[in-house]
C-alpha cells in the first residue's frame, strides 16, 4: 500500500470505530463501512456489498455503488454451496475468491445476472461474531476479471471485522433492551419465567452488590438466596475472584457494551466452570436512577466444557501419541501461514516419513508398529523448540510446523536444515521394541511458505511431494522449492569440503600487523583462512558458522591456537621484534562459554612453553547475549591467568553501558564500518569520537581496524588511537610473506610518511 493509502485507511479505521462505539445505527454504519474500503481501493469500477443472514437467507445491508436492479434480485437468497460467492462464504464459513464470474461453477445459476450489470468477479468473506457465529458476508465485486492478492485480500478481512463489530453491536443491544424492559416492567412475570431457566440471573450494582437473583438454579450460588442479596461480592469471594468480577462489571458500565467472562467458582454443589454474559441496565433502580446496573446471566457449562475436551482430543488429537493430528494441524498451520504472511517473513513445515515401519509392524504386528511411533514420537520431541508443533497425520507419518518466523529466505532456509538434520539425528541409535533392536531411518520433505497465499492443504501436500522425491533420489531431506534444494546441496558440498579441510591442511592462518602511532609494530591478529582447492579463499563469515553447526570448531579453534602458538615460538627469537608483542584471535561464543575452555587454552600454551601474556582473546558483543554472567566469570578468570581481554567490532552489537562497566576488558576495537564514516561528516566522527571517549573512561586500549587511508590514519591519530590495524599498513599475510617483510622493516612507513608530511 501507498504512503496515502495507509494514512487513509487510519483516518477511515478511526472514524468507523466512532461511530460504532457510539451507537450509530446499524444501516448507517454499514454504509460507512461499504464506501470506507470503496474509497481506499484503488480500481475504479470495485463495487462493496455486505449481506445480513437470517434464517439461513442473505438479506441487503449495504452495497453504496452496486445497480439497485442486482441487489433487489439477490436480497433474500437463500445459503448454499453454488449460491455465487456471498452464499458459498456464508454456508462454508470460509473466503471465496471467484476472479471470473462468467467461467466459475459456483456462479453457475447467477452468472447472468451479475454480468447483465457489468459484474465480472467477486470475492466474499464470512463475517464472523466473536463467538465463531456466521452473521453475513463481506463481498467486493469488480467490473473485470482479477484474481486475489494479499493486500487486497487482507483489507477486506480488516473491513468485514468492522462489520462483525457493528453486527455484533446491534444484536447486543436489542437483546439486552428486550431483557432490561421485562426486569422493569414485570419483574413478578420475569420471576416466573426465571424460574424454568437453566441458568442464573443476577442483578449486580457498580459497587459490586447482589441486587435481585433470579432462576431456580440456586445450588450454582456460592451461598444460598436468601444470605446473598445486599451483600458485596468481596464479602463472599476470595480476593481474586471478586476482584476479576468486579472488572468485568465495571467494565460492561464504563464500556456500555456486552461482556462475555468464564470462570471457575467452588458453589453449594461443588466446583464448576461457568459462562457469564454480562450487560448495562440502565436506570434499574428507581430510587437511585444515578446508579449503574449490570444483568449477570452465569449458565453452568462445566459438562459442556468436560463433553468438549473430550471431543476436542478425539477430534484433534491422534489416540495413540496424543500428538496433534491432521486437522488440528491445519488449523495452526493456518495461524501461521496469516502470521508469516502479514509480517512478510517465511515459516516451514517438515513431513516426515519412516522408513523400516513395514518390516517392525509384520514382525511384531500391530502392537509392535504402535510401540515404534510412540518411540520416534518420544525421540523427535526434544529435538524441537517448545513452541514447534509436531503432529501424526496418519501411519508411519508426522509433520512438524516450526513455531520461528523470519524475513531473510536464506537465513530461514539455512536454519531449517540445521533443525531438519537435528530430528533426523533421532535415528542414529537403533530402536529397542518388545526387546529387539531395529535400525530406523526416515526421510524428510520441507516447504517453505510466506511468499504466497496459500491453503495449508497444498502446503502439506508439497513437503509430502518432497518427501517422496527424497526417497527417489536417496537423499535424506529435500526442499519442495528447487533454489533452496540448490542452496541445500551447495551447504552440503561445502560441509563435505569443510571436513576435508582440516585433514588437507587447507586451513591455515594470515597475521595482520598492528601498529603504534610512532610506527613500531604493536602486534599482530590471526586471522583464520580457508583455501579450497576449486572455490578459492572461503570467508569465515561462511565457513566458521558452518563449522559450529557441524561441531567441528574446536579442531578449528584448536588449530588456530596451535598455529599462533608456534609464530609466536618464531618472533620471540628474531630480532628487531617488540619484546612485548602480543598476537590477538577470535574466539567464538560457542568456544567462549564452554566448561573445558580454559584449560583448553591453557594445555596447548603449556606444550608450546607459551604465556598467556602473549595472547590477546577477541570476543564480540554477541557472546555476551549467551550469557553475561558466566561470560563476565569467565573472562575474569582469564584475565587473571595474564590473558588480556579485546571486545571486537565495537559498538555493532548489544553495546550496554550497564555491562561495559563491569567487564574485565583491556581493549575495545572500533569497527571498520565507524573507521570509514570518519572521513564523511560530522556526524559519523562523532560515533568514533564517542567511542574513544568511553574507551578512555574505561582505562582500555584502543585498536582501530579496517585502517585503508592515509586521511583516516591521521583523523585517528590525532584523536589518540592507540593501535592502528589495516590495509593502509598491511593485508593479511602468511607466516612466511610477514617475515620478508618484517625483515624489510616494510610496516610502520605509512605513518613515518605522515610525520614528513
Amino acid at each position: 500500500m501507498s504512503q496515502k493509502q495507509v494514512e487513509q485507511l487510519l483516518d477511515i479505521q478511526q472514524n468507523l470505530m466512532s461511530v460504532i462505539a457510539l451507537g450509530e445505527p446499524l444501516p448507517q454504519c454499514l454504509e460507512r463501512i461499504a464506501l470506507g474500503i470503496e474509497l481506499i481501493l484503488p480500481d475504479p469500477d470495485v463495487y462493496c456489498s455486505i449481506l445480513i443472514l437470517e434464517d439461513q437467507c442473505l438479506m441487503h445491508g449495504a452495497a453504496p455503488h452496486l445497480p439497485k436492479p442486482y441487489c433487489e434480485a439477490i436480497d433474500g437468497v437463500q445459503i448454499g454451496v453454488g449460491v455465487g460467492s456471498c452464499g458459498t462464504a456464508a454456508y462454508t464459513n470460509e473466503r471465496v475468491v471467484v476472479a471470473d464470474i462468467e467461467h466459475d461453477p459456483l456462479w453457475k445459476d447467477y452468472k447472468d445476472l451479475a454480468l447483465v450489470h457489468g459484474l465480472r468477479a467477486c470475492w466474499s468473506v464470512p463475517i464472523v461474531s466473536s463467538f465463531g457465529k456466521v452473521l453475513g458476508t463481506f463481498a467486493i465485486y469488480y467490473g473485470h476479471v482479477r484474481d486475489a492478492d494479499r493486500d487486497t485480500v487482507l483489507l477486506v478481512e480488516r473491513f468485514s471485522a468492522f462489520a462483525s463489530f457493528a453486527l455484533e453491536r446491534s444484536l447486543i443491544d436489542k437483546r439486552a433492551q428486550a431483557l432490561t424492559q421485562a426486569l422493569q416492567h414485570n419483574s413478578a412475570r420475569f420471576d416466573s419465567f426465571a424460574k424454568a431457566m437453566p441458568d442464573l440471573v443476577i442483578i449486580f450494582d457498580e459497587t459490586g452488590n447482589y441486587v435481585d437473583i433470579f432462576g431456580s438454579q440456586q445450588e450454582s450460588l456460592i451461598l444460598p438466596k436468601d444470605m446473598l442479596k445486599s451483600r458485596n461480592l468481596r464479602d463472599v469471594l476470595p480476593p481474586a475472584k471478586s476482584n476479576t468480577m468486579q472488572g468485568v462489571i465495571s467494565r460492561c458500565i464504563e464500556e456500555q457494551t456486552l461482556q462475555t467472562f468464564e470462570y471457575e467458582l467452588e458453589v453449594q454443589s461443588g466446583l464448576r466452570v461457568f459462562e457469564a454474559r454480562v450487560s448495562p441496565i440502565h436506570t434499574y433502580s428507581k430510587e437511585q436512577p444515578e446508579l449503574g446496573h449490570v444483568i449477570w446471566v452465569a449458565q453452568d457449562i462445566s459438562d459442556r466444557k468436560a463433553a468438549d475436551d473430550t471431543i476436542r482430543k478425539l477430534s484433534f488429537y491422534d489416540t495413540l501419541t496424543s500428538l496433534p493430528n491432521r486437522q488440528l494441524l491445519k488449523e495452526r498451520l493456518a495461524t501461521q501461514l496469516r502470521k508469516a504472511i502479514s509480517k512478510s517473513e517465511y515459516g516451514a513445515i517438515l513431513y516426515l516419513d519412516l522408513q523400516e515401519f513395514k518390516r517392525v509392524n509384520d514382525a511384531l504386528g500391530v502392537a509392535g508398529g504402535d510401540a515404534l511411533l510412540l518411540e520416534v514420537s518420544k525421540r523427535i520431541a526434544p529435538k524441537l523448540d517448545d513452541r514447534d508443533s509436531l503432529a501424526r497425520v496418519g501411519g508411519d507419518d508426522f509433520v512438524i510446523l516450526l513455531d520461528k518466523t523470519h524475513r531473510s529466505l536464506q537465513w530461514f532456509s539455512n536454519y531449517v536444515t540445521v533443525v531438519a538434520t537435528k530430528v533426523l539425528s533421532a535415528f542414529d541409535e537403533k530402536v529397542c521394541v518388545f526387546g529387539s533392536e531395529f535400525r530406523v531411518s526416515a526421510r524428510l520433505g520441507i516447504s517453505i511458505f510466506g511468499d504466497q497465499i496459500i491453503s495449508p492443504e497444498k502446503l502439506v501436500n508439497q513437503a509430502e511431494a518432497a518427501m517422496y522425491r527424497s526417497k527417489e533420489t536417496g537423499a535424506r531431506m529435500l526442499f519442495f522449492d528447487q533454489e533452496i534444494q540448490q542452496s541445500l546441496d551447495a551447504r552440503i558440498h561445502m560441509e563435505r569440503d569443510l571436513e576435508r579441510a582440516l585433514s588437507n591442511n587447507e586451513i591455515t592462518v594470515h597475521y595482520q600487523s598492528q601498529v603504534l602511532a610512532n610506527g613500531d609494530i604493536f602486534g599482530f591478529e590471526a586471522l583464520v583462512r580457508w583455501e579450497h582447492p576449486e572455490k578459492g579463499f572461503v570467508s569465515p563469515l561462511a565457513f566458521i558458522p558452518l563449522a559450529e553447526d557441524l561441531g567441528i570448531d574446536e579442531h578449528v579453534q584448536d588449530l588456530v591456537l596451535r598455529h599462533v602458538c608456534g609464530f609466536v615460538r618464531v618472533l620471540e627469537g628474531l630480532p628487531g621484534v617488540a619484546p612485548n608483542f602480543r598476537v590477538a584471535m577470535n574466539i567464538s561464543a560457542v568456544q567462549f562459554i564452554k566448561d573445558d575452555f580454559e584449560s583448553f587454552l591453557l594445555n596447548v600454551l603449556q606444550a608450546f612453553d607459551i604465556s598467556p601474556s602473549r595472547l590477546t582473546l577477541e570476543i564480540t558483543e554477541g557472546t555476551l547475549l549467551e550469557d553475561t554472567e558466566r561470560v563476565i566469570a569467565q573472562m575474569q578468570r582469564l584475565r587473571s591467568l595474564g590473558f588480556e581481554l579485546s571486545i571486537d567490532d565495537f559498538g555493532t552489537g548489544y553495546s550496554s553501558l550497564s555491562y561495559l562497566q563491569r567487564l574485565p576488558v583491556d581493549e575495545l576495537k572500533i569497527d571498520k564500518s565507524f573507521v570509514d564514516g570518519v572521513l564523511i561528516g560530522d556526524k559519523e566522527r562523532s560515533i568514533v569520537d564517542a567511542i574513544i571517549y568511553l574507551a578512555r573512561q574505561l582505562d582500555c586500549r584502543i585498536v582501530a581496524e579496517g585502517v585503508e587511508q592515509q586521511e583516516q590514519a591521521a583523523y585517528l591519530r590525532d584523536q589518540n588511537v592507540d593501535v592502528f590495524q589495516g590495509y593502509l599498513f598491511s593485508k593479511p599475510l602468511d607466516v612466511e610473506a610477514l617475515l620478508t617483510r618484517l625483515s624489510n622493516k616494510v610496516v610502520g612507513s605509512t605513518f613515518d610518511q605522515l610525520k614528513q608530511a
